[in-house]
């Protein structure tokens, strides 16, 4: 009898554990969606930088509250409605990070140039005339990435396929 007795309780115990470890592990999210697709995601508790219609500033506060169709900042609300750009450049996202890129390409075609006359001046002890290869190549790699650097993608703008959502992962 006290064999049952014990494993009674545990199937009692094991039970609400496995019910109530659902509700436990859902949290709602703020998703930034691009067509179909997460491109990020926040959770309440984490820092926010967006730009609301109508304003040139960036707000940065804590998300307390994430609620369908608007968000919790403190004690004010924020519709999802009212938010046009929302910056995304400390957080992982799926998409292709193309300022990183472009700024590295830059700093190359800069940096070829450099090396060369370094290694013409310096190194081979020779005038510096520019070579019709390395000047094409360091226009390249700096037009390329100043291109990547105007088509940036650090912020997340909120259109007609740029969506916010309320998600509540249950």
């Amino acid at each position: 009898m006290d064999y049952i007795y014990k494993v009674r309780h545990f199937i009692i115990v094991g039970l609400i554990f496995i019910l109530g470890s659902n509700s436990l592990c859902a949290q709602p999210q703020l998703a930034l969606l691009k067509k179909d697709g997460i491109i990020t995601r926040f959770e309440e508790g984490e820092y926010i930088r967006f730009q609301r219609k109508g304003s040139d500033d960036f707000i940065r506060a804590i998300i307390t509250g994430i609620h369908p169709g608007y968000f919790m900042l403190g004690e004010d609300t924020i519709y999802h409605y009212e938010v046009t750009k929302v910056d995304i450049r400390s957080k992982t996202t799926t998409s292709f990070k193309v300022a990183s890129i472009g700024k590295a390409l830059i700093l190359a075609g800069v940096s070829l140039i450099f090396i060369d006359v370094f290694n013409t001046v310096v190194i081979q002890d020779r005038s510096y005339k520019v070579e019709k290869g390395v000047g094409s190549a360091s226009l390249a790699l700096v037009g390329v990435g100043g291109l990547m650097q105007i088509v940036n993608n650090n912020y997340f703008r909120v259109g007609r396929k740029r969506k916010l959502a309320s998600l509540n992962l249950r």
